[in-house]
């Protein structure tokens, strides 16, 4: 993710025990991992979210489509018996 090497990780806890003691690192440590665990739930919820919205988008999308189907096939239907019944008219007279 950020291409952080194994030299780069050892600098970085050089520099950060040099900085806040042997004492303090463990509780930088415990701060740093509920800070990615706080980060990672965020992306889950949101990539729920995103599928949730993603999901009723679809339904819209097969809604649009299938709507005026229906409709040019209930006037076709409706042509048709129209035919049916003048032809049955037509052959009465």
């Amino acid at each position: 993710m950020f291409d952080i090497g194994l030299p780069e990780l050892l600098l970085i806890g050089v520099v950060v025990l040099l900085l806040f003691g042997p004492e303090k690192l463990p509780e930088i440590a415990r701060s740093l991992g509920k800070g990615m665990q706080k980060v990672k739930q965020a992306q889950m919820q949101f990539q729920n979210e995103l599928n949730s919205v993603k999901e009723e988008m679809k339904v819209q999308e097969d809604d649009i489509v299938e709507d005026p189907i229906n409709e040019m096939k209930k006037n076709v239907i409706k042509n048709v018996d129209d035919i049916k019944k003048n032809l049955r008219n037509l052959n009465k007279n």
